[in-house]
């Protein structure tokens, strides 16, 4: 049914087309994947890529084709100064991605993932790093948020209404094989308040993803 649904969408947008200009963006795009990509203050970029620009075979290869974080600052239409953060927070042993910062840019909020190869899919955790100086911290797993049978990932930030800050994350907890979206609060002492649902009215029995 969703298949023949897409079928007919996609002759709805060909006869009636939207005014979205979608460009290719110059000077960070590699050979392989590039994801996840967070707009930062002044122009930047965060983003995830693979660290190799040839294809890797995972399972003789020695050479590491994880993903890792990113920035870059616009400069007109092409992006130039792309710079990889230290590690941590990427890792030479895991894929690290889905980044965001705090207000203030101190605080990192990512993910660090393991690739399944039988599954084809990627298992996430969500993890912090605080910046001291020009240093990030050790990554602290956010263990009250992630859930251990299956994925965590992809954070965003949003303000709750009495404007405190939330945590909104996807996961396919709750009992079910799909990922949906939940929410959590960022306490003052900078725990988070226990996962809840985005609710019925947003997730469906089908995959939720990219809050932001």
């Amino acid at each position: 049914k969703m298949d023949i649904v897409g079928c007919d969408t996609a002759q709805a947008l060909i006869a009636s087309p939207t005014k979205v200009k979608v460009e290719h963006t110059e000077g960070i795009n590699t050979t392989l994947q590039d994801n996840s990509p967070k707009p930062l203050k002044g122009a930047r970029l965060m983003f995830a890529q693979q660290g190799v620009d040839t294809a890797v075979d995972v399972t003789t290869s020695k050479r590491k084709g994880f993903f890792e974080i990113y920035t870059a600052d616009k400069q007109g239409k092409v992006y130039g100064n792309k710079t990889m953060l230290p590690m941590p927070p990427n890792s030479d042993s895991t894929n690290v991605g889905n980044a965001i910062l705090s207000s203030d840019e101190n605080t990192l909020i990512y993910t660090q993932c393991n690739s399944d190869l039988l599954l084809n899919r990627f298992t996430c955790k969500l993890y912090r790093s605080k910046k001291n100086g020009s240093m990030w911290g050790t990554p602290e797993e956010l263990k009250d948020l992630n859930y251990a049978k299956g994925t965590t990932t992809q954070p965003a930030w949003g303000v709750a209404e009495d404007g405190s800050d939330l945590l909104y994350f996807v996961s396919d907890r709750g009992g079910k094989d799909n990922l949906d979206i939940w929410y959590a609060k960022l306490n003052s002492d900078g725990t988070f308040g226990s996962p809840t649902s985005a609710g019925d009215v947003i997730n469906t029995g089908g995959d939720e993803v990219s809050p932001y």
